[in-house]
């Protein structure tokens, strides 16, 4: 991984254990294992960063969300033209 990668993965490390409030440029760089000037050269600030982090999490999880409604909607589809003791391997 690159540089911002790794503070992403570092930012998305100290916002599930320390909260928005207590995670700190340091925390987000030793998480990392960078040096903490590279948070303002990639993303200009710790709040640009912990955002990234935050929106990238959520649409990971809503794809994850999608893809589990779907699948369950297919199989309520499916269940739904199967005669009763029909069996599905």
């Amino acid at each position: 991984m690159g540089n911002r990668e790794d503070l992403l993965a570092g930012a998305l490390e100290c916002l599930k254990t320390k909260g928005w409030a207590r995670t700190t440029v340091r925390d987000i760089a030793a998480a990392a294992g960078v040096n903490h000037a590279a948070i303002g050269y990639h993303f200009g600030s710790r709040e640009a960063l912990l955002i990234e982090a935050f929106t990238q999490a959520i649409e990971a999880w809503g794809a994850e969300t999608e893809g589990a409604v779907r699948r369950c909607r297919s199989a309520r589809a499916i269940r739904s033209v199967l005669a009763p003791g029909d069996r599905v391997l």
